[in-house]
């Protein structure tokens, strides 16, 4: 019985949080990426030059986290290059942020 609890437990958690970061609109995200790409690439790749990393591959949950942390100021403040992302991330409401994740996951 506690097996079963534990399993029952771990689906829905596994559950939510796929359904919680798969709202994004990836063909929305595309225009809003633009912006992103200048920097990160035209298809995520990073780009050593700028400092920017690759974002292809990573899961939209950290995407996510990633830009509301810079929104918010929790990530970037004392990092001369990541604090150029926080006028970027301030520009985007969460829509955007899940549009833009859902779009670097069609790399």
């Amino acid at each position: 019985m506690k097996a079963i609890n534990i399993l029952i437990s771990a689906v829905v958690l596994i559950l939510s949080n796929t359904t919680i970061f798969a709202a994004g609109d990836a063909g929305a995200g595309a225009s809003a990426y633009s912006m992103c790409g200048a920097c990160h690439g035209l298809k995520g790749e990073g780009n050593r030059v700028m400092n920017a990393p690759k974002l292809a591959g990573q899961d939209d949950w950290y995407i996510i986290s990633s830009l509301k942390k810079f929104k918010n100021g929790t990530r970037g403040k004392g990092d001369p290059v990541a604090a150029a992302m926080i006028p970027m991330a301030t520009m985007l409401d969460d829509k955007k942020m899940e549009d833009i994740a859902a779009y670097i996951a069609t790399f």
